[in-house]
């Protein structure tokens, strides 16, 4: 598989990170309107709600968005 510049997948990045100790938050809203599978999600991966967002971002923690 040839890769775009040099990085790797997406998932593979996610799981990583995840493995790493990172923390992955997935909007419960965002999640249902868009009608995902949860059993798509890269393992570590959790899905919250809007408060859980609020207080960890409240902190000063570093956000992705998608």
């Amino acid at each position: 598989m040839t890769v775009p510049f040099g990085f790797a997948p997406l998932r593979e990045l996610m799981t990583n990170f995840a493995k790493g100790g990172g923390k992955i938050f997935v909007c419960s809203p965002c999640f249902k309107r868009r009608k995902l599978d949860e059993n798509q999600l890269v393992p570590g991966a959790l899905i919250v709600g809007g408060a859980k967002l609020v207080e960890f971002l409240a902190d000063g923690s570093p956000c992705v968005s998608y």
